[in-house]
């Protein structure tokens, strides 16, 4: 629902991407969650931090349910093709942003994600 809203309202997804802490007191990350991302290579340590972002959330869980439930080859590898060249424009001109190394680490928990896609 969020990216969702995010998008039809011209929010960029990138906006807040690397504040941790988002979620309410006493709420945090479904553990299936943050096991789907353990499961794809992520440390620990970053997931545990960033999953606590809410756009970073919402995006790794539309990641675990399109993984859940889409299951035709055809689709998957579309839809993987698509998430490939969405990352290839993220890391495009890295070096204007290399002053950031907490964008860099939510980068690989998508590259790690869609590598063991």
């Amino acid at each position: 629902k969020n990216v969702r809203d995010s998008s039809a309202h011209s929010r960029p997804i990138i906006l807040n991407v690397i504040e941790d802490a988002q979620f309410k007191t006493g709420k945090s990350p479904k553990p299936h969650l943050k096991s789907f991302l353990l499961n794809a290579s992520v440390p620990k340590n970053i997931a545990n931090r960033y999953l606590t972002n809410l756009k970073v959330h919402d995006l790794c869980a539309l990641l675990l349910l399109h993984n859940k439930y889409i299951k035709g080859s055809i689709a998957r590898r579309e839809r993987k093709k698509e998430i490939r060249f969405i990352l290839k424009r993220a890391r495009y001109r890295k070096h204007l942003y290399s002053n950031l190394p907490a964008l860099g680490e939510i980068l690989l928990i998508f590259n790690k994600i869609i590598k063991s896609y």
